[in-house]
């Protein structure tokens, strides 16, 4: 049976875990601290984000982003070990990692501020 996001909605180790998302020029990431269905779209709320340049990116910059939205037509996939893919034409591909599988220092993240 295909998952669908009510079912990523109701995983107990996706709060914590960490969005990856990637586009044709930057990867993206932050820590997940809430996931919802809003209408259409599905809301992922993030604590903060980083981005880096794909090609020779060394340093990780604040990605001035808390929440990502993603159509529910798209569908999550388990590709194994907790892990969560799903694909956006106009970002590429994405995957929410659970908690405890990898994180970023904040502290290592140009220009953050946290609250």
């Amino acid at each position: 049976m295909p998952m669908t996001w009510e079912d990523v909605i109701k995983r107990t180790d996706i709060i914590g875990g960490v969005l990856v998302v990637n586009d044709d020029k930057h990867v993206y990431r932050g820590p997940i601290s809430g996931i919802q269905i809003e209408g259409k779209r599905v809301c992922i709320k993030l604590l903060w984000t980083a981005r880096k340049k794909l090609k020779l990116g060394k340093s990780w910059r604040n990605g001035n982003n808390e929440r990502v939205f993603v159509s529910t037509k798209i569908r999550p996939r388990d590709i194994g070990d907790g892990w969560i893919v799903f694909n956006v034409s106009d970002t590429g591909c994405s995957i929410i990692y659970p908690k405890g599988v990898t994180k970023l220092d904040p502290t290592e993240v140009r220009g953050l501020k946290l609250k």
